[in-house]
């Protein structure tokens, strides 16, 4: 299914997607994913043989490794590059979204969105703030409920990009004030609660936390 930032319904550019909507709601910025690719290939200084794509438009997982494992086949084009040039952050990056990148320290994304995929009807965000705390707890810290109730706030509120490596995908995510989850594939046009959302993810494996 198309969406205004896949008019061409690809199956393959949904990082390209996220990064397309989340430069809207945050800047109010209207793109296509189509055209964020080929502001990447300009800047990226690579051009079209035979009319074919000369990278894939599924965006690499960022690694602090990446640049020392030789690109496969269909990644090629950064051999003199780098795969690091072409994963979600440096290309969200060099197209203007401003965020903070989770990729190692994914321990409160994960704990978040696994208890709102598991929870039925009406819930606050303080119902998963007393969890955190218990959790912190069972580790010998002793976190003051509302610094706590802040911190997770300011970490998690608003919107964001998650990444699977599990399903090889990228979506957009909102979580308004009272820890409610709204996941918006721009790729396809779906949306989905915090039980879908794991459906859909299985995995959290970087969280792109954009800025106000």
């Amino acid at each position: 299914m198309s969406t205004p930032y896949n008019p061409g319904s690809s199956k393959t550019n949904c990082g390209f997607c996220a990064i397309a909507h989340g430069l809207f709601v945050q800047q109010g910025v209207r793109v296509t994913a189509d055209e964020l690719y080929e502001q990447t290939l300009a800047r990226l200084g690579l051009i079209r043989e035979g009319g074919r794509d000369p990278l894939p438009r599924m965006l690499i997982f960022p690694d602090a490794m990446l640049d020392s494992v030789p690109p496969s086949a269909e990644y090629s084009a950064l051999r003199s590059r780098g795969l690091s040039s072409y994963t979600i952050t440096s290309v969200a990056q060099d197209c203007g979204l401003r965020f903070t990148a989770g990729i190692r320290d994914l321990d409160l994304p994960r704990q978040f969105f696994e208890f709102s995929a598991n929870l039925t009807g009406d819930w606050t965000l303080e119902a998963f703030v007393q969890q955190r705390r218990e959790f912190l707890e069972g580790r010998g810290r002793t976190p003051n409920l509302e610094a706590l109730q802040r911190h997770i706030a300011d970490a998690l509120g608003g919107h964001s990009i998650l990444g699977s490596k599990t399903s090889n995908h990228y979506i957009n995510v909102h979580i308004d004030p009272s820890g409610h989850v709204t996941a918006y594939d721009a790729q396809d046009g779906t949306f989905y609660d915090g039980r879908g959302l794991k459906r859909r993810l299985m995995s959290v494996d970087l969280f792109l936390h954009l800025l106000a």
